[in-house]
Formats: structure tokens, C-alpha cells, sequence
């Protein structure tokens, strides 16, 4: 590959958008240019198409006004948007189980074969009990459409549409060890379990932080922008404010402790004989002070806050720029270096 290649990695959640730029160089990859921006429309929740028109202009000027001059893209489709399902098959090569699933997802997917564009990727292909274990992923093509014209507009060609956790796998998989993603998004908060380089386990649950700057706008009778600036100042701190930002938050992380016991009593359950060493809080949500704290004493598992570009160079002016908020861009690094085998 030219060493010079570069590629753009797109998240376009429901609360941000989010770019990372990367390059391949000889034996690294180089992160070029990484830039957000607050959504400023309904985006890809609405069917309008000036929301369209919105999002399209928004990434114009991203990538104008951070210098990012990437035309190939690869963007991430949230689990929230897609139906995915891990499923065990017979052992069948690409070609029998391309046929395969197209009988079999009928069951999975709650929408019309013909309405969706279906995609899957082997995640195991030994089982044992000549089985193997397949992420089948379909996303409905007017969605699909709305991203690759939107896209398009912006002059960027669309080397491809992936699913988050894929992308994920891609930043965070760990060789010899299994751990446990927490991606805390806006609207959502999606789980997902490792083992070693395999996603073995992924959940979606209907609500991520947005809820918590809700409910201290509620509690403490706060504009929307000032409760943000509360969760991000205060978070879990107790010490802070007398705890009263704590004691709001509390109850509603003490419901993420319950979904993460659950997912890990699945894994122990399916892998008696292997052990979660860690977990990664990822997203947004991410930056609430005192997180990994509070979930590593509840959990009593090691819990780290992520950091993306680990083992990658870093430009300066990316690392000064967004120092702190590293997390927020974990999904679109994974959709960068898509493209790249570093």
C-alpha cells in the first residue's frame, strides 16, 4: 500500500459528529487529524431532508476548517440503527453460508430481506462440534442511501458502512486477554465482550448519558447546557457539591453496574473456564469524572477509561487539541483503519 494512503474514519452519532484521519507508515499508523463537532439537526433519526442537508454541510466543515483533505471514507452504522445477532452455524464456506443465512435471517431480522442490505463476518470459525460462530449484520438501505448520498455530497467516496462493534474489535481486541467494552454514547450504551480477537456478546441498551444531564437539569432545576457542565465537572466526585451531583447520578450508573453483572454472568456461563481482566468505558460518556472508579469498586474488575490511539503516533497538534476527549473518537478510529493492516 502507498505509504502516503490516507483514510477517514466517520461516526455520526445522535449527539456528535465525529472524524479521525489516519496514514500507514511503513510498520504505524500515523493519526492525522482528529476533529467533533455538536450535531445541529435530527441527522439520520429523521427522514427529512433538510436534516440530510444539515449533517452534510456540518462535515463540509469539519474537514474544511480542520485541514482534513481524505476523500476515502469508511463510517459506522450504531447498533441502534442496525439488527445485529451473533449466531452459531454449521461449518460452511463463505459461498454455502452467503446461501445459508439468507434462509436464517428471516428469524433475525425484523424486517422485510428485501428492505435490508445483510452483511456478515465470521467470528470463529472453531466452535468445536464442527460449528462456527458468525456477526450477522443487516442495516435497512434507505439508511444505508441517506449515508452514502449525504456522504457523497460532501465529495468523499464511501469505501465502506460498518458496524460499531466491528470497528471497536478493531481498536480494542487484545490478543491474550478478554475484556468487556462499555461504549457510552449519547442516546444509547452498548456492551460488548471480547474474547481475545472474537466479539463474543453484543447488547444494546436504550438509554447513554444524555439521561444523566437530564436528570440533574430535573433535580437541580438547571438549563440543559448547565447540567452538562455539571456531569462533566462534578460526575461521581462525592466529595464535590456536597455529593448532590453523586447521589442524582448514582442510581442511574447503579443500573449500568446491573446490565454489565448480567453480561458478565452470560460470558462465565458460556466460558466457565475464562475470566473478563478488564473492562474499557468508551464514548462520550466516558469523560464523567470518577466512572472507572466507581465501576472498578462496584465490579471488582480493573476499569480503564479508552484511549483509542494507543500504539499509534499521534500528531502533536491532534494529541494538544482533543487531550482528555480521546474516547469519544474510538469508533471512527476503528472505521479509519478499516482500510489499513498496520
Amino acid at each position: 500500500m502507498n505509504s502516503m494512503k490516507t483514510q477517514l474514519g466517520i461516526d455520526i452519532g445522535s449527539f456528535n459528529i465525529k472524524v479521525v484521519e489516519v496514514s500507514q507508515e511503513e510498520k504505524s499508523i500515523r493519526i492525522l487529524n482528529a476533529a467533533y463537532t455538536p450535531l445541529s439537526s435530527a441527522g439520520f433519526l429523521s427522514e427529512a431532508k433538510t436534516d440530510r442537508e444539515a449533517v452534510a454541510k456540518q462535515i463540509k466543515s469539519l474537514l474544511s476548517e480542520n485541514g482534513i483533505k481524505s476523500k476515502l471514507a469508511v463510517a459506522s452504522l450504531t447498533e441502534m440503527q442496525t439488527f445485529t445477532k451473533i449466531i452459531e452455524t454449521p461449518k460452511l464456506s463463505e459461498k454455502e453460508l452467503s446461501q445459508a443465512l439468507k434462509w436464517e435471517a428471516e428469524q433475525y431480522i425484523p424486517m422485510p430481506l428485501e428492505d435490508v442490505n445483510m452483511d456478515f463476518v465470521i467470528l470463529n470459525s472453531d466452535v468445536g462440534a464442527d460449528k462456527m460462530q458468525i456477526l450477522l449484520a443487516a442495516a435497512p438501505i434507505s439508511l444505508v442511501e441517506k449515508y452514502i448520498s449525504t456522504l457523497s455530497s460532501c465529495g468523499l467516496e464511501v469505501t465502506a458502512l460498518e458496524n460499531e462493534g466491528i470497528a471497536l474489535l478493531r481498536v480494542f481486541k487484545r490478543s491474550d486477554e478478554n475484556r468487556l467494552i462499555v461504549n457510552l454514547a449519547a442516546s444509547t450504551t452498548n456492551i460488548y465482550i471480547f474474547k481475545k480477537e472474537i466479539i463474543v456478546l453484543a447488547r444494546t441498551i436504550a438509554s447513554g448519558s444524555n439521561v444523566l444531564t437530564r436528570v440533574l437539569a430535573s433535580d437541580l432545576n438547571l438549563p440543559a447546557a448547565s447540567a452538562e457542565e455539571y456531569k462533566r465537572t462534578y460526575g461521581l466526585n462525592e466529595a464535590q457539591m456536597e455529593g448532590r451531583a453523586y447521589n442524582i447520578l448514582k442510581p442511574f450508573i447503579d443500573n449500568l453496574v446491573s446490565e454489565i453483572t448480567q453480561s458478565l454472568t452470560y460470558f462465565k456461563e458460556k466460558y466457565p473456564n475464562e475470566v473478563i481482566k478488564q473492562i474499557v468505558i468508551t464514548g462520550g460518556g466516558a469523560m464523567l469524572p470518577q466512572i472507572s472508579t466507581y465501576l472498578s469498586q462496584k465490579l471488582q474488575i480493573e476499569t480503564i477509561i479508552s484511549n483509542p490511539w494507543e500504539g499509534f503516533t499521534i500528531e502533536r497538534k491532534v494529541s494538544d487539541k482533543v487531550r482528555g476527549e480521546e474516547s469519544l473518537f474510538s469508533t471512527a478510529t476503528g472505521c479509519a483503519v478499516r482500510e489499513i493492516e498496520a
